[in-house]
């Protein structure tokens, strides 16, 4: 996602009728936040049921997608088709 589309997602608040797990799936593997991140983080605590330090973001990002893929059988793949959807 280029920076401007990044800006236009965020802007027009798609990301506002997704639910927990759809926004955990499209930006987990987004590299540019697309949605507040407070929205986002709290989505992540919720679908992997666990508290998330803000740490984690910057030092553990691929465990996170991980933990995710695991918890939720998701893959990267399905982020993308969510985007689809929502772009």
């Amino acid at each position: 996602m280029t920076k401007e589309e990044a800006i236009e997602f965020y802007s027009n608040g798609c990301w506002k009728k997704m639910t927990y797990h759809e926004k955990v799936a499209f930006q987990l593997f987004e590299d540019r936040l697309c949605m507040p991140f407070a929205i986002f983080h709290e989505a992540l605590e919720k679908v992997v049921a666990r508290s998330v330090e803000t740490l984690e973001f910057a030092v553990n990002i691929k465990g996170l997608q991980k933990e995710f893929v695991e918890k939720t059988t998701e893959s990267k793949q399905d982020g993308y088709k969510i985007h689809t959807r929502y772009i």
